[in-house]
């Protein structure tokens, strides 16, 4: 493309040493939405699933991983599941479940942080998303429409704390604006941790936990069907053909009603389904993962926590 189909195509980019750009097409999803389907899909096929449950420790037997015991987060209540074989699939937290098993089992994980920035949709000015393929840093940064808004990003911090509520650094919201006003105009550590691999990899124990740990979204059915082979050969169940490498997944389209609030794209009905069909259990599994109204809009989530809608109250606290 040339500098002034460019620009035609993302009105905000700077045309200061612009010579043109390369356009391609990529897929975009919502990954609370689609990790929502999974669960769902997961349930329809016979699998037991709960939410909001905490495994405190690991129950062994002969020297062996045979179950977890676990804590419901929500009202206490405790629970003692035996099985054949415990996956760990837990992300960031895999090395905290690997020393439940052996407490001087050593890292497999390396943490770092990515965070976007959340901005109107006018800051690129149309519908094209922009990427910028290799910062004086050698990063990679995107500017991408979605849900009406633009996201910005994304960070690679490495050495953070693994934290279930991760905030962002000044220094990554300083980096973002700085390196993307760079290539925008509003008109009128080297990434060391970006270079590792995101490739998964499955583990064993002595006493017989797996652990399926990196990789990412993009493999996600690859990484399930590779732990449960494994799975199966562990928990002596036998070989037999994947079940789920071309299953549909339950998909929960638009619901009609009224708007939960004017800046957001969502209705009661979508607080309603979350409520009935997809295990939502508190406010903020509704506004931050079954609908994304945290991300979109906090001062429109304040603002729904805090009003009584058909008679139902939507407070936090």
């Amino acid at each position: 493309m040339s500098a002034a189909d460019s620009i035609r195509e993302v009105p905000n980019l700077s045309n200061d040493g612009l010579r043109g750009a390369t356009q391609y097409w990529d897929g975009q999803f919502d990954d609370a939405r689609l990790a929502i389907a999974l669960a769902m899909t997961a349930v329809k096929e016979g699998a037991t699933v709960v939410n909001h449950v905490k495994v405190e420790e690991l129950i062994q037997e002969s020297g062996k991983v045979s179950g977890v015991a676990a804590v419901d987060q929500l009202d206490g209540t405790e629970y003692r599941v035996r099985a054949r074989v415990v996956i760990n699939a837990t992300g960031v937290f895999s090395d905290s479940v690997r020393r439940m098993d052996n407490p001087d089992a050593g890292d497999i994980m390396t943490t770092s942080q990515g965070m976007h920035l959340v901005l109107d949709r006018e800051f690129l000015g149309g519908d094209t998303a922009v990427m910028i393929p290799s910062t004086d840093d050698g990063r990679v940064l995107f500017a991408i429409p979605w849900y009406n808004r633009v996201i910005l990003g994304t960070t690679d911090t490495g050495g953070v704390a693994v934290d279930r509520h991760p905030a962002p650094l000044d220094s990554e919201i300083d980096y973002l604006l700085e390196h993307m006003g760079r290539y925008l105009v509003k008109r009128g550590d080297s990434g060391a941790t970006s270079k590792i691999s995101r490739s998964h990899q499955i583990l064993v124990s002595e006493k017989g936990l797996l652990t399926v740990a990196g990789g990412k979204w993009t493999t996600y059915r690859q990484m399930a069907e590779e732990a449960v082979d494994k799975a199966c050969t562990l928990g002596g169940l036998g070989a037999q053909p994947c079940l789920t490498r071309d299953l549909p997944l339950l998909h929960s389209g638009p619901v009609k009603g009224d708007l939960l609030d004017a800046e957001l794209p969502y209705t009661l009905g979508d607080i309603d389904r979350g409520l009935k069909e997809e295990m939502a259990m508190t406010l903020d599994d509704l506004l931050s993962r079954r609908t994304r109204s945290l991300l979109l809009d906090s001062e429109a989530v304040v603002r729904i926590a805090r009003r009584e809608t058909d008679g139902r109250t939507l407070r936090s606290g």
